[in-house]
């Protein structure tokens, strides 16, 4: 497979969103089956179903859902521009609290993450929306913003924070395993489905290359080697010098950008000489 045909195959996979807009919330057609053939999971049955802000507080269990899946909002495959990223994260799947039903009411958010999964962008939109300023009272750019604030603070040039983010947030983008927001991590039974599958064939099949080329840097969480080892058989540890992993298999951390060992450093140093 070439190396565009990974990417290719997974961005026409979520084109039409007509496909993971459903009766049962935002599932793939092509990921339905395994929500529903892992009934000891009962991954629909058990799934947080709350179609705004008040719906889901008034809920009996918000904030003890654990790794059920959140079918009302939006999935997030991935995030900022996948064709010109410098740092691609490699993730799990991505989080979700009160607020997301909250931050999702906001049309112009909503949007922004539609435009990602799109990769439909507009001159003055910004890719990675997860560190626009606009959004900064939401739950997404806070959550980045905690872990990746003082990278922005070191890059070169004499701009406010405010600048700094957006260049920061124009060379990044984010890659998840499983596109399906929870408070805890999902169960991996769902790395069989057709959406985690595209997206582990793009990160091993597009970006790897492009890292052993120089042209980018990816940053796996943890516990993503484990999932490449049992699905495609690649082993990560040693594979290249910009394919890098985070050591915690639980939380995401870069580390602290002061110490020349970290993957913060990296990221920074990386930066440097290619932007």
């Amino acid at each position: 497979m070439a190396d565009t045909d990974s990417l290719n195959n997974l961005l026409h996979h979520w084109q039409n969103e007509k496909d993971w807009e459903t009766s049962d919330g935002y599932i793939h057609r092509e990921d339905r089956n395994i929500f529903l053939k892992h009934k000891k999971c009962k991954f629909i049955e058990k799934s947080i179903k709350a179609k705004n802000w008040n719906e889901y507080i008034s809920g009996n269990n918000w904030g003890r859902e654990g790794n059920r899946v959140h079918v009302d909002l939006l999935p997030i495959p991935y995030a900022g521009n996948l064709k010109t990223a410098k740092i691609v994260f490699g993730l799990y799947n991505p989080g979700a609290n009160q607020l997301d039903y909250r931050d999702e009411e906001r049309q112009d958010f909503k949007a922004a993450i539609r435009s990602s999964i799109q990769q439909s962008f507009s001159r003055n939109d910004v890719a990675f929306y997860n560190l626009d300023p606009t959004f900064a009272d939401t739950s997404a750019f806070q959550w980045w913003e905690k872990r990746l604030g003082k990278l922005a603070l070191s890059l070169k040039g004499s701009y406010k924070y405010r600048d700094l983010l957006l260049v920061l947030a124009k060379n990044i983008a984010v890659i998840e395993l499983i596109p399906y927001r929870s408070t805890e991590s999902i169960d991996a039974k769902l790395l069989k489905a057709k959406s985690s599958q595209l997206a582990i064939d793009a990160i091993t099949g597009y970006f790897f290359p492009k890292a052993q080329r120089e042209e980018c840097l990816v940053v796996l969480k943890g516990n993503l080697p484990t999932h490449f080892k049992n699905e495609r058989g690649i082993q990560i540890k040693g594979i290249h010098r910009n394919i890098i992993c985070c050591r915690s298999t639980q939380g995401f951390s870069i580390g602290d950008i002061d110490k020349p060992e970290s993957i913060a450093s990296r990221i920074s140093s990386f930066l440097s000489t290619t932007t």
